[in-house]
């Protein structure tokens, strides 16, 4: 099988100027352009990942089932259906499925409100309060008094910093995916004999 380009190749040279362009890119917009671009991006390694482990019938099936044909079409349409079936496939835990459901709850509060949303806005601000990472807390690695410990968890917490914390930690996450998980083989995905009678 021919390797794939990745959206996010982890050991590229330029990965990590990559991540920091995107994180400027998503922490200076406005915060309806925050909420959608920072989902998009996690939404397009999600749609990498997958293509990458599941099987390719044909040209168009896994375009079609993924919803890359056209829009609102294809089991695998919505960032929360492809999230959830990379949850069932096992490619990532629940800690990141909750994560990239939130985020994708604020894209749509950002999105499909009649009036302007903040980040301080009520309902972000609690969703951005839920999003959780592995990463260490910088008040309490960082600080040596309570003053600084105080002014380390108001910048890590504050909603909109959440966000972008926590979208970049979990584009992080699915970038290392297909480098480090193999996919499973079958005879099916793998070339078997009998797969031409399967196809």
């Amino acid at each position: 099988m021919a390797e794939r380009s990745f959206f996010l190749d982890v050991f590229a040279d330029d990965f990590q100027p990559k991540m920091a362009a995107m994180y400027r890119h998503i922490d200076g917009e406005d915060p309806l352009m925050c909420a959608l671009i920072g989902a998009a991006h996690i939404d397009k390694c999600l749609v990498a990942l997958l293509e990458h482990f599941l099987r390719h019938g044909g040209k168009t099936t896994l375009k079609k089932h993924l919803g890359l044909e056209s829009p609102s079409s294809g089991v695998l349409y919505s960032l929360y259906a492809r999230a959830e079936f990379a949850y069932l496939l096992g490619l990532i835990d629940s800690q990141t499925l909750t994560n990239i459901k939130d985020i994708a709850t604020i894209r749509n509060l950002f999105a499909h409100s009649h009036t302007p949303y903040t980040f301080e806005s009520e309902d972000i601000a609690k969703l951005c309060r839920k999003l959780t990472t592995n990463e260490p807390d910088l008040a309490v690695e960082c600080a040596d008094d309570e003053e600084t410990r105080q002014l380390f968890d108001e910048l890590q917490n504050a909603p909109r910093n959440r966000f972008c914390f926590v979208v970049s930690d979990t584009l992080i996450k699915l970038a290392f995916l297909p480098k480090t998980l193999e996919r499973p083989k079958t005879p099916y995905i793998d070339g078997d004999a009998n797969d031409s009678q399967h196809g």
